[in-house]
């Protein structure tokens, strides 16, 4: 019986994302824009509830540097090392 739960685990899974692909083929331009924004606003939440502040902050660190120049500085490897050191202080 443990045999074929193992087959059939993956089958129901495979099943279900075709038709979630179905269903989302099928939707207006409106209700996909919807469903991506949905998307986009629980997954902020989840970064704001589960993500420490100190990496936060070292994600703007890095957003700011790349922001300013368009580029990473051209030590970025250090500029990254640093960033990951304060933030374990």
């Amino acid at each position: 019986m443990s045999g074929n739960k193992k087959f059939s685990t993956p089958l129901l899974l495979a099943g279900l994302a075709a038709f979630a692909y179905y269903r989302y083929l099928k939707m207006s331009e409106e209700e996909k824009i919807a469903l991506l924004d949905k998307l986009k606003d629980q997954g902020r939440k989840i970064f704001d509830h589960f993500i420490p502040d100190s990496l936060k902050n070292t994600f703007a660190e890095i957003q700011e540097a790349a922001d300013n120049n368009g580029n990473l500085p051209a030590d970025s490897s250090d500029f990254v090392k640093n960033i990951f050191i304060k933030s374990q202080n």
